[in-house]
């Protein structure tokens, strides 16, 4: 791929032709635009038409398309050099169908102008006159192919050649990158009928039942009996529920990115935002460290949460507190993470792991039976050995001195 003085055919291009496949990423930079609340959350097509539509009206827009393009690639520092330069970028994980949500920006069939690249003619290329500084204009490159540098380099001269105007670059693909889009294609597939929210009815530690919602992913299922959030403000706190949001399911980011082992962090779409909850490996188990609630509010427990990788973790309550106070409460929390890559927690004859639960054999009128014995036993082990060690002489006699308790004449 050539840089963009490559660009010198200047087109209808049809669009029709391009098949739109999945959710690709997408950067903005040049003018402020919303921000997701999580990175999870998925850009949808009319949110993207209605922001295309409001950026036009006072700006240039200029679209460069990728032919594939995954989150991994736009992750990427060495492949975009002068894009890690920009300072006021927006990242868009997933951005539903772009194509189709800019050709409902177009108000004619010409109203968009189509840039596809030459490569024998690219040294010609005017760019004062292919890509002039016109408001309410929208210019699309295609880019053809997934050469990375290339497009960095082509932006870099756009960036440059429109430094004076008042413009707004989009850098997305016509699709998701084959391998990624498969994936979650395969895990439709395997989805039971609604398996983003489910009731299930199970026994609690005493037999009876209780009522769970279960949320699941591949690699990841958390039930709950309910949620609660105490906000503090001043000295009172104020108690609202936490409900899952109608028809969100559940989404798991991997650390390193290919790997459960690494670390994950799961998220939950509810009512009053996004919940993060962060997963760490720790000598064979997991660790639970910390919870994200309402953007960026980090809820820390105050135990130390570990349970293992054979085990589901299991919990009557789960408490985590915020700096200024706040509480967020699990209830009936069960948290089951599937290493292994031949299992899906989505499916149906999915089993999941026993619970790991400290109530099962330390309850607390336990540990105070098994420290008041381990007292008693320290407190007669003392008394035992003092009183054998009563009537012995422990004093070393000096060989140059006579014999103790004997009488001699000098």
């Amino acid at each position: 791929m050539f840089s963009l003085l490559s660009l010198i055919l200047v087109m209808n291009f049809p669009l029709k032709a391009v098949a739109v496949l999945g959710s690709p990423p997408m950067l903005i930079w040049g003018a402020e635009t919303p921000k997701l609340i999580s990175i999870f959350q998925t850009f949808t097509q009319p949110d993207f038409t209605n922001l295309i539509t409001k950026l036009r009206v006072d700006h240039m827009i200029v679209v460069y398309f990728a032919s594939e393009l995954s989150a991994k690639e736009i992750n990427c520092p060495i492949c975009f050099p002068f894009l890690t330069t920009v300072r006021a970028l927006n990242y868009y994980p997933q951005v539903e169908e772009p194509l189709t949500a800019l050709n409902k920006c177009a108000q004619g069939e010409d109203d968009i102008i189509w840039h596809t690249p030459n490569a024998t003619d690219f040294v010609e290329l005017d760019l004062q006159k292919e890509l002039p500084c016109e408001m309410n204009k929208i210019h699309c490159f295609n880019f053809t192919d997934r050469h990375l540098l290339s497009h960095d380099e082509a932006m870099e001269k756009a960036t440059d050649h429109l430094f004076n105007c008042s413009v707004v670059h989009i850098y997305t693909a016509f699709a998701e990158e084959t391998s990624a889009f498969g994936r979650r294609h395969d895990k439709e597939k395997i989805k039971i009928p609604n398996p983003s929210m489910q009731t299930f009815v199970i026994k609690d530690d005493y037999g009876h039942p209780a009522n769970l919602t279960i949320v699941r992913h591949k690699c990841c299922a958390l039930g709950f009996n309910r949620i609660s959030f105490a906000k503090r403000e001043q000295n009172k706190f104020e108690y609202q529920p936490v409900n899952l949001a109608c028809g969100c399911g559940l989404d798991v980011g991997l650390y390193n990115g290919e790997d459960v082992t690494a670390g994950i962090v799961v998220s939950v779409k509810v009512d009053l935002g996004s919940m993060l909850i962060e997963l760490l490996p720790s000598m064979g188990n997991w660790y639970l460290t910390r919870i994200l609630f309402q953007g960026n509010s980090t809820y820390y427990p105050r135990d130390l949460i570990y349970f293992s990788e054979d085990f589901s973790l299991c919990g009557e309550v789960l408490n985590f507190y915020s700096e200024s106070g706040s509480r967020l409460s699990i209830f009936g929390c069960q948290i089951d993470v599937v290493t292994n890559k031949d299992l899906s927690a989505e499916d149906p004859k999915y089993e999941g792991k026993p619970c790991w639960s400290c109530s099962h054999m330390m309850s607390p009128p336990l540990c105070q039976a098994i420290f008041i014995m381990s007292f008693f036993l320290l407190m007669l082990g003392v008394g035992l050995f003092l009183l054998t060690g009563i009537g012995r002489n422990s004093f070393v006699q000096n060989l140059n001195e006579p014999p103790l308790h004997v009488k001699a004449d000098n």
